[in-house]
């Protein structure tokens, strides 16, 4: 094959790509066809090359197929299509096999601060982000599953997932089985800037258009509910008791990382 012929190929397949990607919906239900071993083997292959901070690894990823657990997820998350999806995977920040692999070369067991933390939550984000790309190119749908984080010590223990680890975030997919709208986006001026953050707050009156969208999109969990809009969204979100994740850096300080200031 010539070199413009494999050129021509590249550009189609990043065209696919880009395609899917441009076309993204979050599927929450699925059929009953399972997923291969082929497509599982190259999900897993794209998982792995994802970039990570100084290629330190600092990602790993539990696949969850054994029922009680996957009951634990429903519970935790309130979604019992969580446990139902074809394939759930968790997304964990992992700074104990570095940990180990330093404790048993010099004998000391290494302090693993907020720094080292924030780069791990970031390669655990990534590879999920990654592995949704590769989803979708093979024409599977799923779902970000963020709400783990409603009780991370009952994840914890379910996992049981050792000092110095983080259940990130979840990742459910398979064959969709609903067809739901996509859900609409702020204008892009409002998110994409160039060099400095815009500081004049000139926020409400372009928001309005994209308020009455939001209210016409359908929730397929609530198809029978309206939607409140996007700026009474965040109205709801930021008003009211504290959230139920407030908790969080204690409980990494409970498992093994030096994020309060009082342990620095």
């Amino acid at each position: 094959m010539k070199q413009k012929d494999i050129n021509v190929s590249e550009q189609a397949q990043q065209i696919d790509v880009l395609a899917f990607q441009r076309q993204h919906r979050t599927i929450r239900q699925f059929t009953d066809e399972p997923i291969t071993e082929a497509q599982l083997a190259k999900i897993k292959e794209i998982a792995d090359r994802t970039a990570s901070a100084m290629g330190l690894q600092t990602a790993s990823v539990l696949r969850v197929t054994e029922e009680p657990l996957r009951k634990v997820f429903g519970e935790v998350t309130g979604q019992p299509y969580v446990a139902d999806a074809p394939e759930l995977w968790v997304f964990v920040a992992d700074l104990h096999r570095n940990a180990t692999i330093v404790e048993q070369k010099t004998g000391e067991k290494p302090v693993i601060g907020v720094g080292k933390f924030m780069s791990a939550y970031a390669d655990a984000l990534l590879m999920a982000q990654n592995v949704m790309n590769a989803v979708e190119a093979l024409g599977l749908g799923g779902a970000f599953i963020g709400s783990i984080a409603n009780d991370p010590p009952h994840i914890r223990q379910a996992l049981h997932l050792p000092a110095g680890t983080y259940a990130a975030i979840a990742v459910i997919f398979g064959h969709p089985g609903e067809t739901p709208q996509q859900k609409p986006r702020m204008p892009q001026t409002m998110r994409f800037f160039e060099n400095t953050y815009p500081t004049d707050n000139a926020y409400l009156d372009p928001l309005d258009a994209y308020d009455a969208q939001m209210q016409t999109y359908t929730d397929l969990r609530h198809p029978d509910k309206t939607l409140p809009s996007f700026t009474e969204q965040v109205l709801r979100s930021f008003s009211g008791a504290a959230d139920g994740r407030d908790h969080l850096i204690s409980f990494l300080s409970d498992s093994g990382f030096h994020v309060s200031p009082e342990e620095n």
